[in-house]
């Protein structure tokens, strides 16, 4: 039975658990909706990696999902001509 999924991502410094959400079905196949925030400064731009994890009320682990990447620009753009 699936207890919870974890949400994750790395900015390229390691990986960090955003959040731990409760299974909305035991048997997994439940839709979810989670907003989070990733610490991208003004003037700056990254690529962010995301993914997620699977737990079972035993305490078992899956393997992580396919990981997603986004760029999140925080660059002015450049002047008109």
């Amino acid at each position: 039975d699936l207890a919870y999924t974890s949400i994750f991502y790395d900015m390229g410094d390691g990986s960090v658990n955003v959040v731990d959400l409760p299974a909305s079905l035991n048997t997994g196949g439940g839709v979810k909706n989670y907003t989070f925030n990733v610490p991208v400064l003004a003037k700056m731009e990254s690529n962010v990696l995301v993914w997620a994890t699977a737990t079972d009320t035993s305490g078992n682990n899956s393997a992580p999902s396919e990981t997603l990447t986004v760029r999140i620009d925080r660059l002015a753009p450049a002047p008109p001509f």
